[in-house]
């Protein structure tokens, strides 16, 4: 499980839509990093550093709106659960 820092503002635009996305095999997680076409997970953590305040306690790639989104379940210290939706792409926070 993966610490990152999170902001208020991420917390509060998580919508109930995010667990609509079909999620994908783990075997087809690794064809599309392996092919260039989503971001491995440990890029993606990276790239929240200093966004994201609490701990990722899931993360699944799911197909969204014609693209791919990592949808991280994720604690807050006061005991919040948020879902939040990074494109897998480029990790910014959708």
């Amino acid at each position: 499980m993966a610490v990152v820092a999170l902001s208020l503002f991420a917390v509060t635009t998580a919508t109930e839509t995010v667990s609509a996305a079909p999620c994908l095999s783990q075997a087809k997680v690794r064809q599309l990093i392996s092919s260039g076409q989503a971001l491995p997970f440990s890029k993606i953590k990276r790239s929240l550093r200093g966004k994201v305040r609490g701990k990722v306690v899931k993360a699944e790639l799911c197909a969204a709106g014609g693209g791919l989104v990592y949808v991280l379940t994720v604690l807050t210290r006061s005991g919040k659960v948020s879902r939040l939706r990074v494109d897998a792409r480029n990790g910014s926070l959708r």
